[in-house]
């Protein structure tokens, strides 16, 4: 389901504390620069580039920004009759690399509020990715769907108001994950906020006119940062093949993939 816990290697755990960590950077950094943070596209490159900044001071030099799939190296992936799959012009903000195979992917989008749209386009292309590779690669690779919520008033005074939709957000983001991991049962989902529970929250500014005058500034507003972890399944029995849907049998073995 997607609220259980997966299963995370010291190796994955420390790449999930440098993506935290790069959270953390875009955010401070982003403050310095303005009262709340910049439009959806600046804030989702700066996010994307302080995670790959934060993997990379963490021992993992082999870190690519705008990883392009079909770069893979082929003897990963599944061959359908002669040819390894095509992955076609995908891209994936930030991957971590073992000898040109991805063992770790982060897919980052800004001002979530459903698990449909953009968000949900993130995951179909994981899932995709992952199912073109083998077997013995698939298991290995954890991926990241990095997102913040944010909510802001209009006016002031509306703090909890505030507050409390984007605990809706989040709580329907839960519900539609779980939703969404019944329908790929060969995955393992996991939603994982990446701050304390009562943090991202700010009430309305207050601050003083050039005179002293205090004065009421910004309205509330909420930014909080989630993580959405995937990874396939180890699999049992005979070997799948991306075309084959839960009941369906297998097509004939092709004599290249007998000989590996």
């Amino acid at each position: 389901m997607g609220r259980s816990g997966l299963d995370l290697s010291d190796v994955e755990t420390t790449r999930l504390k440098a993506v935290c960590s790069g959270v953390e950077n875009a955010k401070s950094f982003m403050a310095e620069l303005t009262d709340y943070h910049g439009d959806a596209v600046a804030t989702e490159y700066l996010m994307t580039v302080e995670i790959a900044r934060a993997l990379l001071r963490s021992s993992y030099p082999d870190v690519a920004l705008e990883f392009l799939a079909n770069r893979v190296e082929r003897h990963a992936l599944i061959r359908n009759f002669q040819k390894p799959f095509t992955l076609g012009s995908k891209r994936f903000d930030v991957a971590v690399l073992g000898c040109g195979i991805p063992e770790f992917l982060v897919e980052v989008k800004i001002g979530a509020k459903k698990l449909g749209g953009e968000l949900e386009k993130d995951l179909k292309k994981i899932l995709s990715f992952v199912n073109c590779l083998k077997d013995e690669f698939a298991p290995r690779l954890l991926s990241a769907c990095v997102f913040q919520v944010h909510a802001k008033a209009r006016e002031t005074g509306k703090a909890e108001k505030v507050w409390a939709r984007a605990r809706r957000y989040e709580k329907r983001i839960v519900n539609d994950l779980d939703a969404y991991a019944k329908k790929h049962p060969d995955f393992e989902f996991e939603f994982r906020p990446l701050q304390r529970d009562d943090e991202g929250f700010q009430p309305d500014e207050r601050t003083e006119d050039v005179d002293g005058t205090p004065m009421l500034g910004q309205p509330a507003h909420a930014i909080r940062y989630h993580a959405i972890l995937i990874r396939r399944r180890q699999v049992n029995g005979p070997t799948r093949r991306p075309w084959m849907r839960s009941g369906d049998f297998a097509p004939p073995v092709h004599p290249i993939d007998q000989q590996q």
